[in-house]
């Protein structure tokens, strides 16, 4: 298999899911909505991540559906969240909130010139301020639920944590106050760094401090 990327993007979740695996990988950087990129996949639109499972036949984009394909094909590895039906519907419900709430309302914080037609820095002002205040909300969901755990579901890191783990680290950019508002937050970071696998694919991508 092989994962097309940009690095520190939502594609860093799947790279780690590929890392804790354990089996044969290859990952390609690409820069981030590459032409190129659109014209050899054009239905990921030039987005990452990609997963090409059989040398460019099967393609496979979104990284909750990669996540959750990846965890299911490698049982062995445990990283699914967890085993039984309630178990599984957890763990895809937090995959969702990653997907449909968090990760979406943080897209205007990098391109706020995409959610208005107004080009004053007023206008754009506005856009970032009104999604800093929707991350927060969406932030306080998760640390409130983080409460006395480790990991978003279960008690081992699943692909639930490999998806959070980069929205995590844009807030630290774009935040002035960073993680310490939600420290229930700050310390599943924390947790995820001093995990080997997602060391080995900081240190991959470039992003390793």
């Amino acid at each position: 298999m092989k994962l097309y990327y940009t690095p520190g993007a939502c594609s860093l979740g799947p790279h780690i899911a590929l890392e804790w695996i354990g089996q044969d990988y290859e990952a390609e950087a690409v820069p981030f909505a590459d032409e190129k990129l659109k014209q050899v996949f054009p239905e990921a639109a030039g987005k990452v991540p990609i997963l090409d499972r059989k040398n460019g036949s099967t393609l496979l984009t979104q990284s909750p559906a990669i996540l959750r394909y990846l965890a299911d094909r490698y049982p062995e590895a445990d990283i699914g969240g967890g085993e039984s039906l309630d178990e599984c519907a957890e763990a895809n419900r937090w995959l969702n909130f990653l997907c449909a709430d968090l990760h979406p309302a943080c897209h205007p914080l990098f391109v706020s010139d995409r959610y208005t037609t107004e080009t004053t820095k007023e206008a754009l002002d506005a856009v970032y301020g009104a999604a800093k205040k929707l991350v927060r909300r969406e932030l306080n969901i998760l640390n409130k639920h983080m409460e006395g755990r480790t990991y978003i579901v279960g008690d081992k890191p699943s692909i639930v944590d490999a998806y959070a783990f980069p929205m995590l680290g844009w807030i630290t950019v774009k935040f002035p106050e960073q993680l310490n508002d939600y420290p229930n937050l700050q310390r599943l970071r924390e947790t995820m760094c001093a995990n080997e696998g997602v060391d080995a694919v900081l240190e991959a991508e470039g992003l390793k401090q």
